[in-house]
């Protein structure tokens, strides 16, 4: 009778201890939302070939620099979108093309705002952005759209703003991410 308990109590131990092995982790675990779903246009491309033109009277920005930022963002959200970015020189006749041209780029001082450690500058990025499929049909394209941001620089002069880090930090993070998601997502 006791040899009945022992081995009722050493199965019920056992399927407990098998069975919180397949528990989910105790406690909130943060996970990243899925990503929302490409649109409808996008699919089936697998590669970008990415080409920025400045057609700006400024020049703040350089081209070059505006597409590498770009691009190494586009190649950050491959695992999302399954969608690459490349340079060449002219693009394959399977890829998709993103065009960018920079139409206006100005810098405006204005008063630093009390978080602010330098001058208070407002950027402005003007461009046109069309994106066409591998058949040259446009599948995505924005016209005279104009993103800007708030920043502090320690240049006084608009033409030494380019030389700093956060102008490329903004064309990285929240100018690709506004840009990008507009492509992507429609958002």
């Amino acid at each position: 009778m006791l040899g009945k308990k022992l081995l009722t109590i050493a199965c019920v131990v056992g399927i407990l201890a098998c069975g919180a092995c397949f528990l989910p982790p105790i406690g909130n675990t943060p996970r990243d939302p899925p990503p929302p779903p490409l649109r409808d246009e996008l699919r089936g491309i697998k590669t970008i070939d990415l080409f920025v033109d400045d057609n700006s009277d400024s020049h703040l920005v350089v081209p070059a620099q505006v597409a590498g930022r770009i691009g190494g963002k586009m190649d950050w959200l491959e695992d999302r979108t399954h969608i690459n970015c490349a340079f060449r020189a002219t693009p394959r006749p399977r890829d998709a093309v993103l065009r960018i041209t920079l139409l206006k780029e100005s810098a405006t001082q204005r008063a630093p705002e009390s978080s602010q450690t330098g001058p208070g500058w407002l950027l402005e990025l003007t461009i046109n952005a069309t994106l066409t499929g591998p058949d040259r049909q446009i599948l995505w394209q924005q016209k005279n759209v104009t993103y800007s941001d708030n920043e502090s620089f320690q240049p006084n002069d608009p033409g030494e703003i380019s030389k700093d880090q956060k102008i490329l930090d903004w064309i990285s993070g929240r100018f690709s991410d506004q840009l990008l998601d507009a492509m992507f997502y429609g958002n």
